[in-house]
């Protein structure tokens, strides 16, 4: 089986997020809607911005479909973008990479300058909150539908695009928020933390679990961590993401509820 890995997280030296100023409200705004190819993604998009358009003078809506779900825009669409909007809307993150992809897309919008909101999926509500918190914006707000969207009815699609227009609207002109977070325990303590523990691996493995991995705890020691990662013959090549990006994202929200001593290591038995 061949695995396509890609790792939605910045290098160390990339600048510190700042989302883009925000607009007083939609009237004139030109926006970009920014699919990533998956099912019904298009028609979400088409039908959030027709509910903006009944709200706002929109001056112009213009969509672009990017090369694959779980990487960015190519250069061209990223240029052309950049040229023409105001505003950004993505959808459908509905597995792990391409949820994560889109928080990174909507970071990349927001450095330069664009209000962006985007839209996944349920259960990789954890992924994006820990993709956002590894590339230094642990506030980015989603917008997130039920799940499984591919087997969705246009009713069903409708009503969801009815709900999300008023979050994303909310977030193109209100913001994600400000990173506010601490650490709320000075460590793990084996038998006092096991319960929390395990509350953070369950909300990673919903997520998991739908692009066919599972996340075993394998060790817990006092501020120590040893993880195991295992693919079935199933997963979908596309959705998954390495084991370097994934133990990042893990750390991440061990060390926000923890703290920045906690350590952890990862095994994958894809490698």
């Amino acid at each position: 089986m061949t695995l396509r890995l890609v790792n939605p997280t910045t290098s160390s030296d990339a600048a510190p997020f700042r989302e883009a100023a925000r607009p007083l409200d939609l009237n004139g705004a030109r926006i970009a809607l920014l699919a990533n190819g998956k099912t019904h993604g298009e028609f979400l998009l088409a039908n959030v911005a027709a509910a903006l358009q009944a709200k706002y003078g929109i001056d112009d809506v213009r969509v672009w479909t990017k090369p694959h779900p779980s990487g960015p825009p190519t250069q061209q669409q990223m240029a052309e973008i950049k040229e023409f909007a105001t505003v950004v809307i993505s959808a459908i993150g509905d597995c792990g990479s391409c949820s994560s992809c889109s928080v990174f897309d909507g970071m990349n919008f927001e450095r330069a300058g664009i209000p962006s909101a985007i839209v996944i999926s349920k259960p990789f509500l954890p992924t994006a909150a820990a993709i956002a918190r590894v590339n230094g914006a642990a506030n980015f707000r989603v917008v997130a539908i039920g799940h499984p969207v591919t087997s969705k009815d246009e009713a069903a699609l409708l009503a969801d695009a009815a709900t999300a227009a008023v979050e994303i609207e909310d977030i193109l002109l209100n913001g994600h928020g400000t990173d506010s977070e601490e650490p709320v325990s000075d460590g793990i303590v084996p038998g006092r933390d096991d319960d929390a523990v395990d509350a953070i691996l369950a909300e990673f493995r919903e997520a998991l679990n739908n692009d066919g991995t599972e996340i075993l705890l394998s060790r817990i020691a006092p501020s120590e961590l040893g993880l195991k990662l295992v693919t079935s013959g199933a997963a979908c090549s596309d959705c998954v993401m390495p084991t370097a990006a994934i133990e990042a994202m893990l750390r991440s929200a061990f060390q926000a509820r923890f703290g920045p001593g906690v350590e952890l290591e990862l095994t994958d038995d894809r490698i």
